[in-house]
């Protein structure tokens, strides 16, 4: 194949389903230290601001994981709330989680419901 005709896969113009190659990004929210104040104000902004320019050149999916308790690591207990931040300034894109707090087979239904509302509570 020729670099014209991959290059008219790649961006869509090939008729075959399945063929056309997507992008996306994937966020972990990471701050390291030292931290100052509002540093995790801007952080979430910055992250909303390049989930929406993604969306504006034409990224298929932005991806957002969940972590609890790792300093610098992933400042992210709740990315429904962040995804549902970029739903609104979105058009197309589509928004998922990349992984999600799993302790339904760890704990019982009303643990898992305390420990979650607590890291709803302490975690911005």
């Amino acid at each position: 194949m020729g670099f014209a005709a991959l290059d008219s896969r790649l961006r869509g113009n090939d008729k075959e389903e399945g063929t056309q190659m997507k992008f996306g990004i994937f966020y972990e929210l990471q701050l390291p230290r030292p931290w100052l104040p509002g540093g995790e104000l801007q952080l979430y902004q910055n992250a909303l601001d390049q989930v929406e320019l993604a969306d504006r050149l034409g990224y298929d999916y932005a991806w957002e994981v969940e972590h609890h308790f790792l300093e610098e690591y992933s400042h992210s207990p709740a990315p429904e709330v962040f995804l549902a931040a970029a739903s609104q300034r979105t058009k197309r894109i589509r928004l998922a989680h990349g992984a999600r707090f799993g302790c339904d087979n760890l704990l019982t239904h009303r643990r898992r419901g305390q420990i979650l509302l607590a890291s709803r509570a302490i975690c911005p």
